[in-house]
């Protein structure tokens, strides 16, 4: 029978717990119970973030291409549409009636400005505690700025995952996919061709836009590194 231990802190990532057997106690101590009691349960465990001091765009979007970027977000005023629940959405944007009319989650999607898109892809065989904590760090500093996200990676398997990451939630999904899941190299010839603003991160935690390296993060100094970076698009 395994024990019931308490841990007082987590690394990040997804773990499996497990209890087989509980100990009740009154304050005295002067009674005891024993009781089997099998629980198993999952707990996701989010990196640590650290404040971006700014990603952001010179200008604004023309044309087609700046009402498209203006359509996706979370502008109450205006609902662009309703859609069936995806991981990642918030519940206050569900649709209630209409979902128990379909008998599946509706999600009513709102209209917002958003300053610009760009391409955030990873290019790491192994996402260790740091390499996590950098990414989530930026994708919350896209969130402040209002950049629509396009994030991508390479699982193990080779197959390509892609996420639009908006807002928080999103970004918290695709942190727990990326423990889930794991990551491996993702080789040049694959990258997808874009005509946003493109950054990638790489096994050595070197953040870089078109070759030019932008940043290489260290464990020590984490903090005041992001903190003092600035990005332009």
């Amino acid at each position: 029978v395994s024990s019931l231990y308490l841990l007082r802190e987590f690394s990040c990532g997804v773990w499996q717990i497990s209890c087989e057997k509980i100990r009740l106690s009154d304050f005295l101590l002067f009674f005891r119970i024993r009781k089997r009691a099998r629980v198993r349960c999952e707990l996701v465990c989010l990196p640590r973030t650290y404040k971006v001091k700014g990603i952001l765009f010179t200008e604004e979007a023309d044309g087609e291409e700046a009402a498209d970027l203006r359509t996706t977000g979370g502008d109450a005023s205006v609902v662009r549409e309703i859609r069936e629940y995806r991981p990642g959405d918030r519940l206050r944007n569900v649709h209630w009636k209409l979902s128990a009319k379909k008998e599946s989650l509706q999600v009513k999607e709102y209209g917002c400005t958003f300053g610009g898109e760009l391409m955030f892809g990873l290019d790491c065989g192994r996402m260790d505690r740091l390499c996590l904590e950098v990414v989530y760090s930026l994708l919350q500093g896209c969130m402040d700025g209002r950049c629509r996200v396009r994030f991508l990676w390479m699982k193990p398997e080779g197959e390509i995952k892609q996420l639009t990451v908006t807002e928080e939630e999103q970004a918290a999904y695709a942190l727990e996919l990326l423990m889930r899941q794991g990551t491996a190299p993702f080789p040049e010839e694959q990258r997808p061709r874009t005509r946003v603003p493109a950054l990638w991160l790489s096994q050595g935690r070197t953040l870089t836009r078109e070759g030019k390296t932008l940043q290489e993060f260290s464990e020590e100094g984490l903090e005041r590194q992001l903190s003092e970076l600035e990005i332009f698009l």
